[in-house]
Formats: structure tokens, sequence, C-alpha cells
């Protein structure tokens, strides 16, 4: 795919703040921390991220995380980050939205169960809310319902992550407001 884009962090590769292809219409994902993707080599978050994208008529696709540390197994997460790479990848997100020409944008949350166990995902989801809602941009929240057992959260109430759906799932809205008052996240 042409055009495609990574911003790594400028002291450490271990630190991936975005991946993808902006276009005309962008569809972005926030989930839970990358994987050890690369533009060159895909894994399945991406794969169905850009494939969603396409199907759902958007010719663009950048998927973001709460956390920017790289790891391909959701139990080597940290559970802390220095702030600064918080805040940089923090800012990087709302960089990525504010630039972004639409006065809508749509994006998917998909960071699973893993949220309720790490403070620092939590802080970067609640900032980022903070610094969208100063944006003068109308966003369209969605998360992705499982085909199979027909829920749109996990059983612990968290957006599920999209490398683990099996089979084709399309958005559902989400209310993100309601999300962030139900489990009780300070704000």
């Amino acid at each position: 795919m042409n055009n495609l884009i990574t911003l790594y962090s400028d002291f450490d590769e271990n630190y991936r703040f975005l991946i993808g292809k902006p276009g005309k219409e962008t569809l972005f994902f926030i989930a839970m921390n990358p994987s050890v993707a690369t533009i060159n080599k895909w894994d399945q978050t991406i794969l169905k991220s850009f494939g969603l994208a396409k199907i759902l008529g958007y010719d663009g696709c950048i998927v973001l995380n709460l956390l920017p540390s790289r790891q391909s197994k959701s139990s080597e997460i940290p559970l802390s980050l220095p702030a600064s790479v918080l805040k940089m990848n923090i800012d990087k997100i709302i960089e990525i939205i504010e630039r972004n020409e639409k006065d809508k944008i749509s994006i998917v949350a998909c960071w699973g169960e893993k949220f309720c166990e790490n403070t620092d995902m939590q802080y970067s989801l609640i900032t980022i809310l903070e610094k969208i809602d100063k944006l003068k941009k109308k966003i369209d929240w969605y998360c992705l319902k499982d085909t199979k057992s027909g829920n749109v959260l996990t059983n612990g109430g968290h957006p599920r992550h999209l490398s683990y759906l099996k089979e084709t799932t399309f958005p559902e809205p989400f209310n993100i407001l309601d999300y962030i008052n139900r489990i009780k996240l300070p704000r």
C-alpha cells in the first residue's frame, strides 16, 4: 500500500505512535498498544483495520494506541511508562486528528479487556478525550461487535480488540462518555 506512515519515538524504536495511511476519508482506530508490526510486515490488527476501513468505504486508515509501547503479547505491556512518553503519544494522537481536514471524524475504540488493569491507559484515554473535546470536530465513536456472541463489549464491559475477532465485524455506535461514567474512571 502506498503512502503508509509510521511514527516512532526519536529515542527508542520500542515506542510507536501510529501506523497507517491518511486519506480523504480516514477511519481511525484507538487500540491498546502497538505490536511489532511495521510498514513492511503487518500483523492481524493492522490487516483487519485496513480491511475494515476499505469495506466501509474509507480510503485511509490510521491505527493509534493508548500506550505506545510495542509488544506482541498483552501480558508484556508494562504497567507504567515514563510520563514524557505518554505525553508524546497523546500529543501525536491529537495532532493527527487535528490535522485531518474533515470536521467529522470516525474513531473505532478497540483497546480490549486489559484497559481496566492499566492506569496509564486510563490516564491516556481521559486526557485524549479532554483534548479532543477542545477541537472543533465532531467525533463519531464506534466499537466492534462480536458476530458470534452478538455482544458489542467484552464481558468486562470494554471495547473489543480488533485482533481477537474471528469473523467479519462492523462498527457499532459507542457512547464514550457513558463508558467512562460506567467504569468510573477519574476525570
